[in-house]
């Protein structure tokens, strides 16, 4: 599977190199700026998940303390 993988990363970035090469300056830093729009969506996505999970595992930890402490 990851062979698989690996050809498909190679073949998505040789795309977009020649793509790169044949980009106005301009298109090329619009990109850039939607490239990381999307990074900047996916971080903060991923932070929202991470607190709702400790919130989730602090939730779930309060009861089972104190069904310990009784």
């Amino acid at each position: 599977m990851w062979l698989i993988q690996s050809i498909a990363d190679f073949f998505y970035l040789s795309w977009h190199l020649l793509r790169s090469l044949f980009m106005s300056q301009e298109a090329l830093e619009r990109e850039i700026a939607e490239m990381r729009q999307q990074i900047a969506e996916l971080k903060a996505e991923a932070e929202r998940a991470d607190s709702e999970n400790k919130e989730a595992g602090q939730s779930r930890a309060i009861p089972f303390r104190d069904s310990v402490l009784r």
